[in-house]
């Protein structure tokens, strides 16, 4: 323990001098500290992950990383995301996530999901890389309707809805993310960008380095599918405030339109972290075999 005794000597009893005698010392105070601790990874989620070899999905009020199951949490069905044997992308077990008819997070909603939220929040400015394998069966029923398979967003409310920063979507047999900000809510401007054919009944491993800023030279945006870069993105990647928060998370299942049909895919392997090495889902170092 560091005990730092400043001793002040004020001829003139001036209140203004000793107020700011008193904010200077105390911005030095706060850089010092601050050069002490250096970066604080506390309160970001580096480091979860789940291969669901415990042939469970476990919430995180049971051990797991996951949003729990129920309307109040309005993630998914309980029932509906299940631990499986075949197939896996690695080791014994993969999730089933099977969105049902009704699946809805509310009642009366036109929306249908079944998704897993890892339920932690990353702020701006943060440097995070996601890595996941996920497969979509070989008789997945091909639609026009809205697919979103996984998806970046932000806290807040902004004027006229608040879709996702960056979404994963799957229409048509047609695969790509969409970037949406304010211009999204006001006039329908997004950007688009493809990703490669997605094969039914085959495993694809996702990587995703993002950071999430208001700033247009520091977000940016990189997609990996199995091992080569799809995307890369350098701009603005947030809602301005007030509408858009400082926090973000990430989800990853099945949120649709209304559809009279049973819809699955399989997910496996998800990991957040560091860097590329730390959350590739295919390497043996990081999943067992």
């Amino acid at each position: 323990v560091v005990v730092v005794v400043v001793v002040v000597v004020v001829k003139r009893k001036s209140k203004e001098r000793i107020m700011k005698a008193f904010l200077c010392l105390l911005f030095l105070s706060v850089c010092w500290v601050s050069s002490l601790l250096g970066d604080d990874d506390s309160d970001h989620p580096y480091g979860e992950m789940d291969g669901f070899e415990s042939g469970e999905i476990l919430d995180n009020q049971h051990g797991g990383i996951w949003v729990p199951c129920g309307p109040q949490y309005e993630r998914w069905v309980c029932g509906h995301i299940t631990a499986v044997t075949s197939p896996v992308r690695s080791g014994k077990y993969a999730a089933n996530i099977t969105c049902q008819p009704g699946d809805t997070a509310e009642e009366g909603g036109s929306t249908e999901r079944d998704e897993l939220d890892s339920g932690k929040w990353f702020e701006l400015g943060k440097d995070l890389w996601y890595g996941w394998s996920f497969m979509l069966p070989t008789d997945f029923e091909i639609t026009d309707d809205r697919f979103v398979m996984s998806q970046y967003k932000q806290s807040g409310r902004v004027s006229g809805g608040s879709s996702p920063i960056f979404g994963f979507r799957y229409v048509n047999a047609v695969w790509y993310v969409t970037l949406r900000l304010e211009d999204y809510n006001t006039n329908g401007t997004e950007t688009v960008f493809d990703l490669p054919t997605l094969i039914l009944g085959q495993w694809h491993d996702m990587i995703v380095n993002v950071r999430f800023d208001v700033d247009e030279t520091m977000g940016y945006f990189n997609v990996w599918v199995n091992g080569t870069q799809e995307i890369e993105y350098k701009g603005r990647s947030a809602y301005l405030p007030p509408g858009g928060g400082e926090r973000f998370y990430h989800k990853t299942g099945i949120y649709r339109d209304a559809w009279p049909d049973n819809w699955t895919m399989f997910f496996d392997n998800y990991k957040i972290g560091h860097n590329y090495q730390e959350v590739d889902p295919s390497s043996p170092t990081n999943w067992p075999n």
